[in-house]
């Protein structure tokens, strides 16, 4: 990236990301203006005149959710990723299209963790990391049991038994993949 009025490489410039934790994360100003789109929102960041070197960019989230949303970041920036569309069952994220190194990153979170990345990712703009932990948290839906889909989200039977067969008789496309 070109120079900045003091005459330093744009490329070189970090920020200094403070968490709820009260951690504080050093991370490249250019990756963070480019994928968490909150931040230009904040006055004065990323005007081109007043860009400063280790500037504190508070977020509302953990120090772990932080490093993951970076980590992601920062192989997005040199790979492509597209998110599958429909999810299929029983199919792998890596059958369905997303790469190796994406579908990598998503196994080493936990499910539940994912929830919490997912909404950190989208208060702050960060529209690859949506899509991905979109993605997973529907895989997991999408591969359930019916059964245990009910009991999970309180899911209450539209249909007797009976009429569900026949129901699922009449639509087995809807079953197929």
């Amino acid at each position: 990236g070109g120079l900045n009025s003091s005459g330093t490489e744009n490329m070189a410039l970090s920020v200094i990301i403070k968490t709820t934790d009260d951690a504080e994360i050093k991370a490249s100003r250019d990756l963070v203006t480019k994928y968490f789109g909150v931040v230009r929102e904040f006055p004065g960041f990323g005007e081109e005149d007043d860009k400063e070197d280790n500037e504190e960019v508070p977020l509302s989230h953990s120090k772990t959710v932080i490093e993951r949303m970076i980590a992601f970041a920062e192989k997005f920036n040199t790979e492509e990723f597209k998110p599958p569309r429909p999810i299929k069952k029983t199919k792998s994220l890596t059958e369905q299209g997303v790469p190796a190194w994406a579908s990598e990153f998503n196994d080493s979170i936990p499910l539940a963790e994912k929830f919490e990345l997912l909404q950190a990712a989208d208060e702050v703009q960060f529209e690859g990391l949506v899509e991905l932990m979109a993605c997973s948290i529907a895989k997991v839906y999408v591969d359930m049991d019916p059964k245990v889909k009910a009991a999970t989200f309180a899911l209450s039977r539209d249909y007797t038994p009976e009429e569900e067969a026949a129901i699922r008789k009449e639509e087995t496309w809807a079953e197929e993949d």
